[in-house]
């Protein structure tokens, strides 16, 4: 599998592009699944003029202002651990699953995505995890490596 590195003009367009397809649901909230959707969501939700809340699904812990056409969002769906903890945690909850991309490979399907990636995909702000598959970095380093550029 070749990888491949996506420029932050490219992100910014694939969650351009997200946003516009989510127009028609209208969410009133745009929810961050910690940790890797928090960028894309907060681009999203700027486009859509919501507020951006948060969940971690590690810990089943969500930051909501309200709880109605929430629009979930995270960087990508690989292998669907996402989208089956948000159908086991949130069964009455009307909401949305958005990704920037899915694996070709992946079982499920999240409601709104940019691409289908064949390749591996880093994203502009993952460079230094790329190598190891299912590395996580901790926020205060991820801080620290943004002060770099």
């Amino acid at each position: 599998m070749d990888k491949r590195l996506l420029s932050w003009e490219e992100y910014e367009h694939h969650c351009l592009k997200l946003a516009e397809m989510v127009l028609p649901y209208n969410p009133t909230e745009v929810i961050a699944v910690a940790r890797k959707g928090l960028i894309p969501a907060f681009l999203i939700a700027n486009v859509l003029k919501r507020k951006v809340g948060f969940w971690y699904p590690t810990e089943n812990k969500l930051c909501s202002f309200n709880n109605t056409r929430l629009l979930f969002v995270d960087d990508m769906m690989a292998r669907g651990r996402t989208y089956l903890r948000l159908k086991e945690c949130f069964p009455d909850l009307d909401y949305r699953l958005a990704t920037v991309f899915i694996d070709h490979e992946c079982p499920y399907r999240p409601d709104y995505y940019s691409f289908v990636a064949h390749d591996w995909i880093i994203a502009p702000f993952s460079k230094r995890e790329d190598s190891i598959p299912g590395v996580r970095r901790d926020f205060r380093e991820t801080v620290e490596y943004f002060k770099e550029w």
